[in-house]
């Protein structure tokens, strides 16, 4: 089996990297020869390697600065993800690609399910939203796996910049009206491991489709920035932070919108792959022994 993973140096790639490793011929290309930005590059290396799987990890993140780098962020989350879709397709290979909670305008009072309709308040969000729905158009064989909060030890992300802060600063101000699970990496990339062999030990059965890939549970940015810290200081860690302050969103001022809610529904995921997604609480314990190990 050819699996050809892009975006292998993000949060999500770097653990890819070791879920994904044992399960056949994998090629990790560099952003340089996957460039999501030149067509004929991104068709040609697909076309070369003609794989069974293509691992779509890479993504535009930067929630605040797609909405002035508009441009490129749609390339990247929406148009590069159509390509990768009719690549696909041409070559009847399996397509996962990782989409977000963001996606919902965050106004439902209980979880996301999958089949909800999209509301997305961000460019960011908007170019996610736009990137699913181009690659339901190809007709490829897929999985859209909807994560939330991803975090892991690797790259910039909440939890790292909360420990990076708190080692210079006494005080941090951390919203707290946002309600979400955060979700490891690792997790998600054992996730998908586990939708491969599923899917390969049962060709004939369709598991195409969209899924809410999250850590169970829910919490807020302010709860969750608390228990990370705590568990921290716990392994022995110093740091500087003696308070952590709630805010508003609106008083935090971010330039760009988020949803209030993003708390996605995981049944249609664990019962369809048969797979137990732990709580949110978990992968910070695991976070917290990783970073002070």
């Amino acid at each position: 089996m050819k699996i050809l993973l892009l975006g292998s140096s993000g949060n999500i790639g770097c653990e890819l990297r070791v879920s994904l490793r044992d399960m056949g011929k994998l090629f990790m290309p560099s952003r340089t020869e996957s460039d999501f930005t030149d067509e004929t590059i991104l068709r040609t290396l697909i076309r070369d390697i003609k794989p069974d799987w293509i691992i779509n990890a890479a993504a535009y993140t930067n929630v605040e600065k797609a909405e002035s780098e508009c441009e490129l962020a749609t390339q990247v989350n929406a148009k590069a993800v159509q390509i990768l879709g009719e690549e696909a397709a041409r070559l009847n290979c399996w397509l996962v690609h990782y989409s977000t909670d963001y996606v919902f305008d965050g106004q439902k009072p209980d979880l996301y399910l999958e089949e909800d309709p999209v509301g997305p308040l961000c460019h960011y969000a908007k170019t996610k939203a736009a990137g699913e729905q181009l690659l339901r158009t190809t007709g490829c064989k897929h999985l859209i796996l909807r994560t939330s909060w991803v975090y892991s030890i690797h790259r910039e992300n909440f939890p790292m910049t909360i420990l990076k802060l708190s080692e210079t600063r006494d005080q941090l101000t951390v919203v707290n009206d946002q309600t979400g699970a955060p979700t490891g990496a690792v997790l998600i990339a054992d996730a998908t491991a586990h939708c491969l062999k599923k899917i390969e030990a049962d060709p004939t059965r369709s598991y195409s489709g969209t899924y809410h890939l999250a850590a169970s549970g829910a919490t807020n940015w302010y709860d969750y920035a608390k228990m990370l810290l705590k568990e921290i200081e716990k392994r022995g860690r110093k740091i500087k932070t003696q308070t952590i302050s709630p805010t508003s969103t609106e008083a935090y001022g971010a330039k760009a919108l988020r949803p209030k809610n993003s708390r996605l529904n995981t049944t249609k995921f664990q019962t369809t792959f048969e797979y137990t997604l732990p709580d949110w609480q978990a992968g910070v314990l695991e976070f917290a022994d990783s970073i002070t190990r």
